[in-house]
């Protein structure tokens, strides 16, 4: 049995209805799948300002994102930050015609599976990215 540390956080109140408890049996799989023994994720919800402040000062892109992922895992403990542009998780739920509590999860699955090791700066490997989140997002 793995132990799971999931906190949420939505200063801003982008989305007032998700429900972290939704996820836990899926970031607990996740877990599972990539032979971690534990995991401390904290996920927070900002605004895409704050979030290009970010991008600038730790990762030097002058560019707005949708998410950010830290990762401090260690020793097979699964642990690490995910900063979320709760603006861009809304016009992108707009966009591709899901809801933003579906876009949402979708983001947090996608920084997690950063945390688990995978990659997606290349073509094929954001297929295999893509390929990952919609498979974890039919498991919700």
């Amino acid at each position: 049995m793995t132990e799971l540390f999931f906190e949420y956080l939505d200063p801003h109140k982008f989305f007032p209805d998700f429900n972290k408890n939704d996820l836990r049996h899926l970031l607990v799989k996740l877990e599972e799948d990539f032979h971690f023994k534990a995991s401390k994720i904290q996920t927070t919800v900002i605004n895409e300002e704050e979030l290009l402040e970010m991008n600038q000062q730790f990762l030097k892109h002058e560019y707005y994102t949708d998410i950010i992922t830290f990762d401090y895992s260690e020793d097979k403990i699964l642990a690490g930050d995910l900063f979320i542009s709760g603006n861009r998780c809304r016009e992108n739920a707009d966009e591709y015609k899901t809801s933003a509590i579906n876009e949402l999860e979708r983001y947090i699955i996608h920084g997690v599976l950063h945390l688990c090791g995978l990659d997606d700066k290349r073509d094929e490997m954001r297929i295999i990215m893509r390929e990952r989140e919609d498979y974890y997002l039919g498991l919700i």
